[in-house]
């Protein structure tokens, strides 16, 4: 943030609040403002790092981290971006937010559908099976494959099979911890799939690992038991 003085890193935050509050309007409401603003100073952080110290791409960096992750620069199910904020070939940061902007607008269009609905009917299903999931047996990563197809196809196709195996390992990951609990690896792959692969640390999402430091204090029941809670009121608030 040294591009930044401290009077413009507030002016740089109010400028994401109202970003956030008009791009994902139920998802800032229940981040809250304090927790966007932290958003805000990281994205800032991060594409400082990428030679975007322009207020114009900077702002546009954390617009992506609200649609795609805070580590949206790093997930596989987005390469287009690493693409874009790595190309050495394009030294403007104007022609390299450019890119990245084409990038996202094409994501959006094949995974999102028209005003979102693709991924809100794949909420709309997670909401309405996450009581449901507390009651299946542990499932194989092949089985959890097959079950992300079929919770967002429109997504699942648009990352490919490949990325949504790279879902499934870091999914596997989270939850080898509380690999004997129903539904932990579907949980943590779902989590993964729809919030980006570092939920487990992304402040937009402070749930998540507010229920994973309760290990070892917590049983693994307890703490997939507190993840999934926090997943379904984060859902009942987003989702209509």
């Amino acid at each position: 943030m040294q591009a930044f003085e401290a009077a413009a890193v507030r002016q740089f935050e109010n400028e994401v609040l109202a970003s956030a509050h008009r791009l994902v309007p139920a998802h800032a409401a229940f981040v809250g403002d304090e927790r966007l603003r932290e958003v805000a100073r990281l994205g800032l952080q991060r594409a400082e790092r990428y030679g975007f110290t322009n207020r114009g791409p900077a702002r546009f960096y954390v617009d992506l981290m609200l649609l795609f992750g805070s580590d949206f620069d790093t997930d596989p199910q987005f390469p287009w971006a690493a693409q874009a904020l790595t190309d050495t070939a394009a030294s403007d940061q104007m022609v390299r937010a450019e890119r990245l902007w084409a990038g996202a607008q094409d994501f959006l269009d094949r995974a999102d559908g028209p005003n979102g609905e693709f991924t809100l009917d794949a909420l709309r299903r997670v909401r309405r099976r996450i009581d449901k999931a507390r009651n299946e047996p542990p499932a194989d990563q092949a089985g959890v494959l097959i079950e992300l197809e079929q919770l967002h196809p429109h997504r699942w196709h648009a990352i490919g099979e490949p990325a949504g195996r790279a879902v499934v390992a870091r999914a596997a990951e989270l939850a080898q911890p509380y690999a004997s609990e129903a539904g932990a690896l579907l949980l943590f792959a779902t989590l993964v799939f729809l919030l980006g692969h570092g939920v487990a640390g992304d402040p937009q999402f402070p749930w998540v690992a507010a229920a994973l430091a309760k290990e070892p204090r917590a049983t693994p029941a307890e703490v997939i038991e507190e993840v999934r809670s926090a997943w379904a009121a984060y859902l009942a608030h987003v989702v209509l």
